[in-house]
């Protein structure tokens, strides 16, 4: 099995410098072992214009989402060593976390409450339906957008009103 090349086109040079969400909307992380995964997914990425980045096992799926700003990450259920689950656990703790969207070929009703009951946004079943994988991505990236905004508002709001409290302090 080819291992496909670690991406680095959307890269963070520190914590204060970010691509701007245009610079990233559309663009996911995969992280499957299997060819087929990567082989499919490019496909239908390339048909719609969108970025997809791709990694074939988990140690190199967080050293990528450890350097990148990634909205949507696509995952393989079973990634061997370790499981979707360690990458979840894994995902940055921002203020804009990753959507992550696990792909099974034995997908059921108990992975599916599961990879929500631990943050998970969403389960795919191989072979992708086509439509289901489009409408799923383009509500996960619509998601992660609006989920960020409200957070950099808060986050903002929230300094804001700790600014105003220092200067009444001081004053």
């Amino acid at each position: 099995m080819r291992k496909p090349p670690l991406s680095a086109s959307v890269s963070v040079n520190s914590a204060h410098q970010y691509p701007s969400r245009a610079d990233i909307s559309q663009t996911a992380l995969l992280v499957s072992p299997l060819e087929e995964d990567h082989t499919s997914l490019a496909q239908t990425f390339g048909t719609h214009g969108w970025r997809l980045h791709a990694v074939s096992n988990l140690e190199d799926g967080v050293r990528f989402l450890e350097r990148n700003r990634i909205p949507v990450v696509i995952a393989e259920r079973d990634l061997r060593p370790g499981s979707w689950k360690d990458l979840q656990a894994e995902l940055p703790r921002s203020v804009e976390l990753p959507l992550l969207i696990v792909i099974s070929r034995f997908a059921d009703d108990r992975l599916w409450a599961e990879v929500l009951n631990m943050g998970g946004y969403d389960v795919l079943i191989k072979p992708f339906d086509q439509m289901e994988l489009y409408r799923v991505l383009s509500l996960a990236w619509h998601n992660w957008d609006n989920t960020a905004a409200r957070n950099r508002s808060t986050a903002l709001r929230d300094e804001q009103r700790s600014r105003a409290k220092l200067s009444k302090a001081i004053a």
